[in-house]
């Protein structure tokens, strides 16, 4: 069994997301899901306001992070990473705690290709669709969060536009009209206008 334990750690390795500046250390399987240790490698560590680099680590920290599930385990990662001195020349900033950008926005909980599963799933079948789809597939997520997340995407860049329809439209049934703008070559909306005026057209 221990000629095995090196390729176990390898095939952990390999699916964990993907990040050059920290490494697995422990893996442990509890009843409701697998934690996995992870301890930041890099020589120094950037301030991220000054991004001057400092060696100086006074204590560590530890963060709890949620990633994509292995199968129907759930998986938690611990990140341990380190408090270090800035050393920036103005000294607005005494300390500050190490960053992995790759693996994980600053003060989130859940890794990038966690978040971007849920985004995938929000723009796919929307709010409360796709809310109970995450459910299913092991990345839960409300329904206002999901949509708050496609809405933090960039905006599809958007061919010139050679043949374009325009027709009223109802925010809701028996309220508010608007305009919605169609491309015409490519069978899609490319515009929602929030009135029919004929300023606001011209405008856009």
């Amino acid at each position: 069994m221990s000629h095995q334990l090196p390729i176990l750690h390898t095939l952990v390795t390999h699916l964990l997301p993907p990040t050059r500046s920290g490494r697995l250390t422990t893996l442990t399987i509890e009843p409701a899901n697998i934690l996995l240790q992870l301890t930041t490698t890099a020589a120094a560590a950037c301030c991220p306001r000054g991004a001057v680099p400092s060696c100086s680590v006074p204590s560590r920290d530890q963060r709890r992070l949620m990633d994509m599930p292995w199968g129907t385990r759930p998986i938690r990662l611990q990140l341990t990473g380190r408090n270090c001195v800035c050393r920036h020349p103005s000294g607005l900033r005494r300390r500050f705690t190490e960053r992995l950008p790759e693996l994980v926005a600053a003060y989130a909980r859940t890794t990038h290709r966690r978040v971007t599963a849920r985004q995938a799933i929000g723009v796919a079948r929307g709010g409360q669709v796709g809310a109970c789809l995450t459910h299913r597939v092991g990345v839960p997520v409300g329904r206002d969060t999901l949509v708050r997340l496609v809405r933090c995407l960039p905006l599809p860049a958007i061919s010139p536009l050679r043949t374009v329809g325009v027709d009223a439209r109802a925010h809701r049934q028996r309220q508010r009209d608007g305009t919605i703008r169609v491309d015409l070559a490519q069978r899609r909306p490319v515009a929602l206008l929030h009135d029919r005026e004929v300023d606001t057209l011209a405008h856009w």
